[in-house]
């Protein structure tokens, strides 16, 4: 498939850890040094859904990080992962990270 719409060989994403909807700032840092903002969809234990104006690579891994706001507390959490998938929809690219070292405490 082409990097407009990309999915993962088992088809659709399919996350086994509860998924907690939340929209928070992301920042990805692409191969070319330049860094592409858009906003997570939800967090789990194990990944991260997020929208972002442009398509990662297909099982590219790319390090970024999220900022929370939890009450009057902010949180960065600085992930490492490995792409799923990535669909367009509409003007924005819909993606799935997997991120095995992320752990339920920083995610929600």
């Amino acid at each position: 498939m082409n990097t407009i719409q990309q999915r993962h060989r088992g088809g659709d994403e399919r996350r086994f850890d509860p998924r907690f909807p939340e929209q928070c700032t992301a920042r990805v840092l692409l191969p070319d040094h330049r860094e592409v903002t858009g906003e997570t969809v939800d967090l789990s234990s194990a990944g991260v859904c997020l929208t972002l104006p442009e398509a990662l690579q297909l099982g590219a891994e790319y390090h970024f990080h999220i900022e929370r706001h939890i009450a009057e507390h902010r949180q960065r959490l600085e992930l490492v992962g490995r792409v799923c998938f990535c669909i367009l929809r509409g003007d924005q690219f819909r993606i799935g990270i997997h991120c095995p070292d992320m752990q339920i405490g920083e995610a929600v």
